[in-house]
């Protein structure tokens, strides 16, 4: 179980949730190994929960420009939860990092650990889905304007309630930007993803199935790059207070070495150009090709990811 954090998670307001549909959710919250005691001593709750909570938290102040959301892949019964969300905080940007697969024609096909969530969203050109009283409508789908990611257009409208069935209240244009992240050696990606963060006014939505791991390593990236933009003093510990910065809002974000040392990395590619003494560069690996920090950290993660690199 993933804890979230009561000071800084998002509450929706709507007052729309139902707490029989979260008491369905623990069948699909633990695998079929796991067996629930009883004990005449202990009772159990009937319901758990509120209607406010998701499980999402906001990652923002401190260096930080704009307000990230970091938040858990949308379960089947939680889908209409995170679009309460998203209309709730106006987002028009999702960035999701984790594969998705249609349930209902192919599930998984053994009791791993899942690394994927059912299509929350309509993936071709005028087609929509409905959650609840919320139609989210595909509007293009785009896989060249990006390398890595698709990026799917969406309408979300509130509808229901009053109002005729083509009818909307209002409506929400957004950008969601998938791709299943898997290889840390790609270095480049999390600039044109946080360049895009950078210039909205409303939070930006950090998806991956857990929630907080790789999502909460983008913006310990972005928490990073802001000390330098701007000018604040430079320490030594200086990804490690911006990871625990993040932690702080959003617990166990950047949960392995791997993804730390990618922030290094990540971070070491965007100060490149400044670096200009000899001996530094040859340390860090920007001199020569066979020693240096970069040459380890690219054979390491050659070596546990077993992959082969796109070139």
């Amino acid at each position: 179980m993933v804890p979230c954090a009561e000071y800084s998670r998002v509450k929706l307001n709507d007052g729309l949730g139902h707490l029989d549909d979260r008491n369905e959710m623990r069948s699909g919250m633990f695998s079929d190994e796991h067996e629930f005691l009883e004990d005449e001593g202990c009772t159990t709750k009937s319901t758990y929960g509120t209607t406010d909570f998701i499980h999402a938290n906001y990652i923002k102040g401190g260096p930080l420009l704009n307000t990230f959301i970091c938040a858990q892949a949308p379960l089947k019964n939680t889908q209409e939860d995170f679009w309460r969300m998203v209309f709730q905080e106006k987002c028009k940007f999702i960035v999701m990092l984790n594969s998705a697969v249609d349930s209902s024609t192919l599930g998984p096909l053994d009791s791993a650990n899942r690394n994927h969530c059912p299509y929350y969203w309509p993936r071709s050109e005028k087609q929509f889905l409905q959650f609840g009283p919320f139609r989210i409508t595909c509007v293009s789908v785009d896989s060249k304007a990006d390398p890595l990611f698709t990026i799917t257009k969406l309408k979300l409208q509130k509808v229901g309630g009053n109002l005729a069935d083509d009818e909307c209240d209002e409506e929400l244009l957004l950008e969601h930007w998938q791709w299943d992240w898997q290889y840390l050696g790609d270095v480049h990606w999390p600039f044109r993803v946080l360049r895009k963060a950078r210039q909205l006014s409303t939070p930006t939505i950090v998806q991956y199935i857990d929630g907080c791991s790789k999502a909460g390593t983008l913006v310990a990236i972005e928490t990073t790059l802001m000390i330098f933009i701007r000018g604040a003093p430079i320490t030594k510990s200086l990804i490690l207070q911006s990871c625990v910065f993040v932690r702080l809002q959003r617990r166990l974000s950047v949960s392995s070495a791997l993804l730390y040392l990618f922030i290094y990395r990540v971070v070491l590619r965007w100060i490149e150009p400044y670096v200009c003494k000899w001996y530094e560069r040859a340390a860090l690996g920007l001199r020569f090709k066979s020693i240096g920090f970069i040459q380890k950290y690219t054979g390491m993660i050659q070596e546990f990811s077993r992959i082969t690199p796109a070139y």
